[in-house]
């Protein structure tokens, strides 16, 4: 299973990745260009950016 994002953040790829689902980040801004891209073998995709924004998350 893959799923296709603009901007996620570093937790929500980890939680994906641990359920087994690949993450593709792409600078498409289009969701239904990106889905086609996709699935014909051109979406471009880049790596992950650390998520920093300036606050800490609560404890669990």
């Amino acid at each position: 299973m893959n799923a296709i994002f603009r901007q996620p953040s570093t937790g929500l790829l980890k939680r994906l990745e641990n359920m087994g689902i690949e993450s593709l980040i792409t600078i498409e801004t289009n969701p239904d260009k990106a889905v086609e891209d996709y699935l014909q073998g051109n979406l471009i995709t880049k790596d992950a950016e650390p998520h920093e924004h300036g606050h800490k998350h609560a404890e669990k």
